[in-house]
């Protein structure tokens, strides 16, 4: 049975610079088309989405990371990483075998994870079915808080985005296998009292595996939850302000 002690919660900038790049599109009617291809089905949203194009993101170098991440990454074993916001109640659990660099960031899935989180068209990337709800009303949000987009340009002509995510990741000193412990994580972090009330919506829908394990959760889960609880009880106005905010800082 493997250890799993997860790190903090740490916020996206501090891990890797996300970028959009293109034009925001503020007429997308939020449908989705299904395609089939060899009896499989695909999602994409419909006329390119929210119009930007995500590509692939590293993962910073190594002496730029929180301490705990980068202990994480000479680990060499399977991760597991847990995806949250400071602004959504939303929450998803990920697994890789290929570790950290590769496995989740540069040609990893977490570039797929923010197309489907932000609505954003590639032919590589289906959006699920446990992705749409939340990307439609992030992407609304969007529409609001983009009126000014000059304000949230970089100097290339991109979109840092992903202000409001945070991550947090954990490992085995010994050789596992994390696809056999995903469920068993998604329970313990969902289940945590932290959450409290909040109405949690999860990213999840494929089958997932619950083989036991020791799971220590993140130190800070309370306090992520507590800010999720407060921006979910303010004015709508002053809900769209803090996530207006939150991408200015990280801008």
């Amino acid at each position: 049975m493997p250890d799993l002690n997860f790190t903090d919660f740490y916020p996206l900038w501090r891990l890797s610079d996300v970028v959009a790049t293109g034009t925001f599109n503020s007429h997308w009617n939020g449908s989705y088309d299904r395609i089939t291809l060899k009896s499989k089905a695909y999602w994409y949203p419909q006329h390119g989405g929210c119009g930007q194009k995500i590509p692939s993101f590293k993962l910073k170098p190594t002496p730029a990371l929180p301490g705990p991440i980068a202990s994480i990454e000479t680990l060499g074993n399977g991760v597991v990483y847990v995806l949250c916001s400071t602004i959504y109640p939303i929450l998803y659990v990920g697994i890789t075998d290929k570790g950290l660099r590769k496995g989740i960031f540069g040609g990893g899935r977490f570039a797929h994870h923010m197309r489907k989180l932000y609505a954003s068209h590639a032919s590589s990337t289906s959006h699920t079915a446990g992705w749409p709800a939340h990307a439609i009303a992030r992407y609304r949000d969007r529409v609001r808080i983009y009126a000014e987009p000059a304000q949230q340009t970089t100097p290339n002509g991109g979109t840092l985005i992903g202000g409001d995510l945070v991550m947090a990741f954990a490992s085995a000193n010994t050789p596992w296998n994390p696809k056999s412990h995903e469920g068993t994580v998604l329970d313990r972090i969902r289940g945590a009292n932290a959450w409290g009330d909040l109405q949690v919506e999860i990213l999840n829908t494929a089958g997932i595996s619950r083989e036991p394990a020791n799971i220590l959760v993140p130190n800070n889960l309370a306090q992520i939850a507590e800010q999720v609880r407060e921006c979910q009880a303010l004015p709508d106005d002053q809900r769209l302000l803090r996530l207006r905010t939150t991408e200015r800082i990280f801008s």
